[in-house]
């Protein structure tokens, strides 16, 4: 029996039909599982096993829930549920393999292969392919339970997943800091020589990240450390094809040229400034004061309160939008059309993708899927934003063409829609691409443009862009011809810029940062040539992510109102007012637990009972003198129902800033200060 002694909460162990050990119930790393149930723990070598967990608040019921390997047109032989299996919340299940005395299934897991979990409908769970075997002693798994990547941990089944202990050589080079996350150039690692005597050669040394299926990133001969010194290296985009960024949960690992480790760190979340040894060279990991890169490592501080106020608009829940695996990958950017229909891109394949939300659920069906080119029909540009600009065209922010992805490429791509989205997966080529590079300047292949959007009536009508690597907007309008003028530019308090949202009613600009900045944003408005931020008497006011939206690399983010007459009452009288209602929607650029989009739906207004006059007790009309000399007029503003006037639905999405924006000033929370750029 194995208990997990994570907390001092009493457990018991049931012996399942099957095989199945359960262990639990323990506290678990909740995750956004959309069923809670997760993939833990993989082991291919001795006894073959499968740890799952339940991150989530609720039993959930696995009947007749099957899960396989790599092959998954296994019919007899596949792992299967007896009816009234359950998993309690925060319990873990051990499925061991063929030959073991509890055996939940039959068949092998081998080096580079896959878990593949399916509920009972045979829809996907979870699941996880790796390289190669964990190596004796070792298996794949979740750190931290649950809730993050899979990195090579030691074998503990039933018991709290830990990196796995690695026997390493002893050596005076040292892992000394390392940027997952914020550099303006690329993610890096840096080394350390603790002998302040001699110089080390450090020709045909390597390092790798927590992901299996990654080759290492080999030092290039004459690379030499000189004594008490610093070397780095940038780890993804100035390594081309041989190279690899770091996520927010991973790890390094350094080996000398004999291929021994020598060393060896893993983190979970990317830090704020770096992780790095404290004291320099000589202590354990820690977040570090800021970045020092050959350099020695500054302790941090204490951190500074941050100036911010929750999220004011109230969401029941925040739920999956796309099912398990559904964009083999992240979503970077969002955006909705004036119809409420979603598009989203995908960065690592270039891929854009319309969706629409049936019936105005949670669920997100592609309707059309489309691979970007460039102008030449070329490349795979690697989209990060995503916007429906002039003329109801899309508009696409890269970093770089991913099919040479050491050189930076900051690029606006614009794109025209076939008229009739239904005819499937097609290769669109850019009609216009706009190149930045003048007005961002020099920065890494993987910290140049993250967002756009269109702002029709700011300056002009204008692009704002969002900048990972400085944390600026510009604001750009782009010429027929490929040309471009800087109109205006934003220092926003963020390390990057990673999405932008706009209302064009009231010329509000949400700028929002990733899990780095702890998903906040901070609201702009544009007035003539100022822009205004939210703020209060202690300074730039930022507005917190949503309780419900776990901090995982969110940037993307868009919002859409629905605006609607309300129904007649039980009794068939016409209820007053409209129900407006707000979908929010956030795409995660690490598909977290395979999960690429978040949606949840705001209630701004709801309909008020029906006052029984004519008038709905307003006075003449409900209008007033609008100063058009007929209130009588058809102008359309009445329903055949005699139902009230309807609002106009173009800017209406800035209905639901306004109201944040009252909810924030009646707290006394929100002022603007002006701030001419």
């Amino acid at each position: 029996m194995h208990i997990r002694k994570k907390t001092a909460a009493s457990a018991t162990a049931l012996l399942l039909a099957g095989g199945a050990l359960l262990v639990g119930p323990t506290a678990a790393h909740a995750a956004d599982h959309p069923s809670g149930v997760a993939v833990n723990e993989i082991n291919s070598q001795g006894d073959d096993f499968i740890e799952l967990i339940n991150t989530g608040d609720t039993a959930v019921d696995l009947s007749d829930w099957t899960f396989t390997d790599d092959n998954t047109d296994r019919s007899d032989d596949r792992g299967r549920f007896e009816p009234g299996t359950t998993i309690e919340p925060g319990a873990v299940m051990l499925l061991w393999g063929e030959g073991h005395a509890e055996e939940a299934f039959a068949f092998g897991l081998g080096g580079g292969d896959e878990v593949n979990l399916f509920d009972a409908a045979g829809e996907v769970v979870d699941a996880h392919a790796y390289g190669d075997h964990a190596g004796d002693g070792n298996t794949w798994g979740r750190i931290p339970d649950g809730a993050g990547a899979f990195v090579l941990t030691a074998s503990t089944p039933g018991e709290l997943n830990h990196p796995a202990d690695i026997e390493t050589v002893e050596s005076p080079i040292v892992i000394n800091e390392i940027e997952s996350n914020g550099d303006p150039v690329d993610d890096w690692v840096e080394l350390a020589n603790t002998d302040t005597e001699n110089s080390i050669d450090l020709s045909g040394w390597s390092i790798i990240d927590g992901d299996p299926t990654h080759e290492p990133l080999v030092f290039p001969e004459g690379t030499e450390i000189e004594s008490g010194g610093y070397w780095s290296i940038y780890t993804d985009a100035e390594q081309g094809d041989a190279g690899f960024g770091l996520g927010g949960n991973d790890s390094v690992t350094l080996f000398n040229a004999d291929g021994d480790v020598v060393d060896q760190t893993s983190w979970e979340g990317h830090s704020v400034t770096t992780w790095g040894r404290i004291p320099d060279m000589t202590g354990e990991f820690a977040v570090t004061g800021e970045p020092t890169r050959e350099m020695p490592n500054v302790e941090a501080g204490e951190a500074e309160p941050v100036n911010s106020t929750p999220w004011p608009w109230a969401l029941d829940e925040i739920v999956a939008a796309d099912a398990p695996g559904t964009f083999d990958g992240d979503i970077s950017g969002v955006d909705f059309d004036e119809q409420g229909n979603a598009y989203a891109v995908h960065n690592g394949t270039g891929e854009l993708f319309v969706l629409e939300f049936a019936d105005g659920g949670t669920d997100a069906q592609v309707t059309a899927s489309y691979q970007l080119r460039y102008a030449d029909g070329s490349g795979i540009p690697d989209a990060e934003g995503v916007t429906i600009g002039e003329g109801g065209a899309v508009f696409v922010a890269t970093e770089r063409n991913n099919a040479d992805n050491g050189t930076s490429r900051p690029s606006v791509l614009r794109f025209e829609l076939p008229a009739d989205p239904s005819i499937g997966e097609l290769e669109l080529s850019a009609t216009t691409e706009w190149n930045l590079v003048d007005s961002v300047g020099t920065l890494g292949a993987n910290s140049g443009l993250e967002a756009v959007e269109w702002l029709p009536n700011a300056f002009g009508g204008v692009y704002a862009v969002g900048v990972e690597g400085t944390g600026e907007v510009l604001f750009v309008s782009l010429a027929a011809d490929g040309s471009h003028e800087l109109v205006n530019r934003y220092a926003s308090p963020f390390q990057g810029v990673m999405a932008l949202d706009y209302q064009e009613q009231f010329g509000e600009l949400l700028a929002t940062c990733d899990e780095v900045c702890e998903g906040r944003s901070v609201l702009l408005t544009i007035d003539g040539d100022e822009i205004a931020e939210s703020s209060n008497d202690s300074g730039v006011l930022l507005i917190d992510r949503p309780e419900l939206l776990p901090n995982v690399a969110n940037e993307g983010f868009a919002s859409h109102i629905t605006v609607e007459a309300c129904p007649a009452d039980a009794q068939g009288q016409q209820q007053d007012g409209f129900v407006q209602t707000v979908r929010q929607l956030w795409g995660d650029d690490n598909a977290t637990d395979s999960v690429s989009l978040r949606t949840g739906i705001s209630v701004i207004t709801e309909c008020a009972p029906a006052t029984g006059d004519d008038d709905n007790g307003t006075g003449d009309d409900g209008t007033g003198d609008d100063g058009t000399g007929d209130d009588n007029a058809d102008d359309g503003s009445v329903d055949s129902t005699g139902g009230n006037e309807l609002p106009e639905t173009a800017g209406a999405p800035a209905l639901w800033m306004l109201a944040a924006g009252m909810m924030l000033a009646a707290a006394g929370l929100l002022t603007l200060r002006a701030r001419k750029v």
